[in-house]
């Protein structure tokens, strides 16, 4: 099943866009270093989620002992996971600009977008604290005058983050 799921993480950062295709095979041997493995038999892509995918990798991690099972070190291992997806950081820069030439609002989508595949932005655990604090203001739980922390929809924060770039 591990092979399944690197196959699954490389095909995922194709159809997102974060790896070209010159750059498969290099992603695909930066994972398999990272996981201590030799060799991948490769496999066809089923259309796993990415919390599926990493969830599988992260497992197979701690039982390899690559990593303790705890929140910190899973979410340091998923993070060395994903960076063999990203492009380097001038590739991000050198689109950023060029893309805010023609629309500061262009821009931010991108690094967005970006920062949404690469699981940078969490929105499982962004949904996660707005329920927790929805469900606390409801219930009282709240001491009084103090307001439970709000997290913006995606939108909105692009539309901020555009509002802000734009003098």
């Amino acid at each position: 099943m591990i092979d399944q799921y690197i196959c699954e993480l490389v095909h995922y950062g194709m159809e997102k866009g974060l790896l070209k295709e010159a750059d498969r095979e290099y992603a695909l041997n930066q994972i398999l270093d990272i996981l201590r493995k030799e060799d991948v038999e490769d496999r066809l892509p089923v259309g796993m989620d990415l919390e599926k995918i990493l969830g599988g990798l992260l497992d197979y991690g701690v039982e390899k002992g690559l990593l303790q099972d705890n929140i910190l070190e899973r979410d340091l291992f998923d993070t060395r996971l994903m960076n063999t997806l990203m492009p380097r950081p001038s590739e991000v820069l050198a689109n950023f600009e060029s893309l805010y030439v023609q629309s500061p609002r262009l821009a931010t989508d991108y690094y967005y977008a970006l920062s949404e595949h690469s699981d940078y932005i969490r929105h499982k655990l962004v949904n996660l604290r707005f329920s927790v604090a929805n469900h606390t203001q409801r219930h009282g739980l709240y001491p009084s005058g103090r307001q439970a922390p709000l997290h913006l929809s995606p939108q909105q924060r692009t539309d901020e983050i555009a509002h802000h770039s734009v003098k």
